[in-house]
């Protein structure tokens, strides 16, 4: 489920998901279910827009153990228009998870960058 507000150049939005894992092989053997969502908001100016957007969600594993796996990422995107068809993208993003184990937590986290352009003809 999913909504937007958008009012004059400045857009907020947000999504929430719940996914279950409801196939044959999850009847057998207890699979994955998962719960997130994700909120952003967003500023257009003539030449591009600038986003930021943020996830949380966990999931569930109970075929390997028990207990929930959150995951987390926050980032920052922008489109610039160069020129009629032409333009540039980047995204700043970071990464988290955290796996529960016996003895500790393990956390897994990391940033990423992203660029790219846009051609149409």
């Amino acid at each position: 489920m999913s909504a937007r507000l958008a009012l004059a150049r400045l857009s907020l939005g947000g999504a929430v998901r719940r996914a279950a894992d409801r196939n044959l092989a999850a009847a057998l053997l207890p699979g994955r279910d998962g719960f997130g969502y994700d909120l952003d908001v967003s500023y257009s100016f003539e030449s591009g827009s600038l986003t930021l957007s943020r996830f949380y969600g966990s999931e569930d594993n109970f075929l390997l153990r028990s207990g929930s796996e959150p995951h987390e990422r926050l980032s920052l995107s922008g489109r610039y228009l160069v020129g009629p068809g032409f333009n540039l993208t980047a995204a700043l993003a970071f990464s988290g998870a955290t796996k529960p184990s016996s003895a500790s937590d393990q956390t897994q986290d990391g940033w990423a960058l992203l660029t790219g352009l846009r051609l149409l003809f």
